[in-house]
This record gives structure tokens, C-alpha cells and sequence, in this order.
């Protein structure tokens, strides 16, 4: 019995390290990017996922990705050859592979590249943020005509990819699509109203008011205000909200300690989701995609979506109605795991 080829994905997240796996028949019959159905959310395609952190190590690396290869094991009765993988990680890398920045710093001068050659002996490609989700398939063969298609992503920090004339854009650098490190100017009243939120200005060459998308929109941010500052985990959160209808029976319920956390949970969700909202309308009118596809783990939480689109809508449209009303705008259906899936689809199509 011949053995399969496999390919594999890995996601270097801030917050979080996943892997997936899946045959390179999946990719050529195309089912790997075809939607998927309520039972196969979980990483149908054999996935992994465990938490990283500033203390996530090469050695953490190694560990994580031994477990999952046991999985493998398993699954393929060891049956199986690796054909290709694909290394996404926050941050950038050279053109040899070491990663000259990344939001996990230990990692910062690591070469995934060699690392992985030499622990597999396969063809090994890292990925920047752009490559990994500008390359994921499923985008563009649901729309094989657009040659127009932005994504943002709303993960631990926030990030985009652009399709331009069928192109993808990448700059001079490698480096296009980092939203997240972008510098917004605040109002005055309004720098006042988040300071309790942000502890840590951008510069100290910049003014207070002036702070990194990502201090305003990304996920670490947010968790840090809902686990730190509100009190309460991730989960819980989700689960509090989800009881609500709206936003606004959340505020209009009473003021015992429950709903007083509740309604501090619902504030900072809807003012994150609004910044949100404010980056996909500059989107929209900068490039002016016929589709935009929004994901990342932060959509989870109640409310957080329909936020985005009607903020979306509003700033958008303001001008010129058709830039909203003309432009498909949709939630991945691979939300949380759009990343490692497009770095495994982008190695494979590298090969």
C-alpha cells in the first residue's frame, strides 16, 4: 500500500500555535477548501492548537509539533510522507528564512526554514502574514472572476492581505498588510476615554492620542482588558453575552454585579469592534475590492460582527453609497484558522 502525501500548515501566532494537516489529494480535488459543515469546524483536516505567550520557545516549538506528529502517526498509521510545509509566524522574515521581527521576541533570529529541513528533510517555506492568507484558495476559487479581494483579519493583532488586479500585494519589503502597526490620532476626549484600556502609548516620540491599531482593534489587547481589568476568562465572556438578544438589553438590565460586568464585557467589545469597523471602511474606500472577507478569533464574541458592518457601513458609504453597497462583504468561514490553513495551501502551491 502506497503512503499518502501529506502537507502541513503551521500558524507562529501571538497567542496561539496551530497546525493542520491534510493530503495533497484534498488540495488538488479541492474538498480541503470547500466549506465546511458543522461537524468539521474542529479541524476536520487533523489539526492542533495550544496556547504560545513571550515565553513560547523553539524548544515549546519542537514539543507542540511532536505531539501533533504522533497524531499523525495515528491517523495515518504512519503510512504517510511529508510533501511540503508551510510556516506562517506574526512577524517578518529574511529571504533565507530567519525571522528578522516577531511579537514573540525569543523567536526573533530562529530560521524555521533550516529547523524544519533538517528535522523532516522536506521542502520548507515561511510565510508572512500577507502570503499566508492572500494565498488561501478557498477565497479565491469561491470567487474565480474577482481580481479585487481584501482580507482583514482580526487575531492578536490586526492584519491584511490585498488582491489587486489579480495580484497580490506584497511591497518592496515583503512587508505590506501590517494594519495592526499603524499609528491612529485620537480626539483628545476620546484618548481620555480609552487611556484605562491602553497601558503602553506607541512611542515616546508620539503624543499620548496617537496609538497602533492594534492597541485599539487586536485580540491581545482585548483579552488582556477582559481577563486583567473586567476579570473574567475568555470563555466566560462569550458565554455571558451569547444570553443577550442585543447590546442594549445588556446595558438596559440591572445594575446588580452580574450586569455590571456584563455591561463593562458588551462596552469595550463594541468600542474595539468599532475601531474595527473605522479599518474596514478605510479599506474599502483605499482599495475598493469588490469582496472583502473578514475573520480572526475576536469575531467570536457576541455582537462584535454586526458592530463591524454597521460601522462599516456607515463610514464607508458616506460619500459614495456604491463603495458599501457594491462590495461583497462576508465572515470566513475559516475564521479562526484561516492563517494555518493558507500557509499549508501556499506551501503546497509553492512546490
Amino acid at each position: 500500500m502506497s503512503s499518502k502525501e501529506i502537507c502541513l500548515g503551521i500558524d507562529v501566532g501571538g497567542t496561539k500555535f496551530a497546525c493542520v494537516a491534510t493530503t495533497t489529494v484534498s488540495l488538488i480535488d479541492s474538498s480541503f477548501f470547500k466549506k465546511p459543515t458543522i461537524s468539521s469546524l474542529a479541524f476536520d483536516d487533523h489539526g492542533y492548537k495550544v496556547l504560545t505567550g513571550p515565553l513560547f520557545s523553539v524548544d515549546s516549538f519542537d514539543k507542540v509539533l511532536d505531539e501533533f506528529i504522533l497524531k499523525l502517526d495515528d491517523t495515518y498509521n504512519k503510512n504517510y510522507k511529508i510533501v511540503s510545509i508551510g510556516v506562517a509566524i506574526c512577524g517578518l522574515s529574511d529571504k533565507e528564512g530567519t525571522i528578522t521581527l516577531c511579537e514573540i521576541g525569543i523567536l526573533q533570529g530562529w530560521n524555521p526554514v533550516k529547523h524544519l529541513k533538517e528535522k523532516f528533510g522536506q521542502d520548507v517555506r515561511v510565510l508572512t502574514f500577507t502570503d499566508s492568507v492572500a494565498g488561501l484558495e478557498h477565497a479565491r476559487r469561491e470567487w474565480p472572476d474577482v481580481k479585487d479581494m481584501s482580507i482583514i483579519v482580526a487575531g492578536t493583532g490586526i492584519g491584511t492581505a490585498f488582491l489587486c488586479n489579480g495580484q497580490i500585494v506584497r511591497g518592496h519589503l515583503n512587508a505590506a498588510g501590517n494594519l495592526g502597526i499603524a499609528p491612529m490620532f485620537l480626539p483628545q476626549d476620546y484618548a481620555k476615554y480609552v487611556k484605562n484600556y491602553i497601558t503602553e502609548p506607541m512611542s515616546s516620540t508620539l503624543s499620548p492620542p496617537t496609538m497602533m491599531l492594534d492597541q485599539l482593534a487586536g485580540g491581545k489587547a482585548l483579552i488582556r482588558i477582559i481577563t486583567q481589568e473586567i476579570g473574567v476568562s475568555v470563555e466566560e465572556a462569550i458565554q455571558r453575552l451569547s444570553k443577550y438578544s442585543s447590546p442594549k438589553e445588556v446595558l438596559s438590565n440591572s445594575s446588580d454585579n452580574d450586569a455590571e460586568i456584563d455591561q463593562k464585557l458588551v462596552k469595550v467589545i463594541l468600542d474595539w469592534a468599532t475601531v474595527f469597523g473605522i479599518a474596514v471602511a478605510n479599506i474599502l474606500c483605499t482599495f475598493n475590492p469588490k469582496v472583502l472577507v473578514i475573520a480572526g478569533g475576536v469575531l467570536n464574541f457576541p455582537f462584535y460582527v454586526d458592530r463591524v458592518m454597521e460601522i462599516g457601513q456607515e463610514y464607508a458609504g458616506a460619500i459614495v453609497p456604491e463603495i458599501w453597497s457594491e462590495t461583497l462583504v462576508v465572515r470566513s468561514y475559516w475564521s479562526n484558522d484561516l492563517v494555518v490553513r493558507g500557509a499549508l495551501a501556499a506551501a503546497y502551491d509553492e512546490g
